[in-house]
């Protein structure tokens, strides 16, 4: 990929939502399910608690 990295970061609803560049015709999210395990691409879809994300403010570094 390039160096913007291999995800689209979308803002929707409060959430962030990363859209798989490779794909992203197939519409596959970054997910991770409550027990931290990676979802599957072909299992994700917006909307769905796996893959929104809370945006935070960086941390300065210490």
């Amino acid at each position: 990929m390039d160096e913007e990295g291999i995800f689209y970061e979308m803002y929707e609803g409060g959430y962030n939502l990363y859209l798989s560049k490779l794909n992203k015709d197939k519409g596959w999210y970054l997910g991770i399910k409550k027990s931290g395990v990676p979802k599957p691409g072909p299992r994700t879809k917006r909307g769905q608690k796996a893959v929104q994300f809370l945006p935070r403010a960086p941390r300065p570094p210490t």
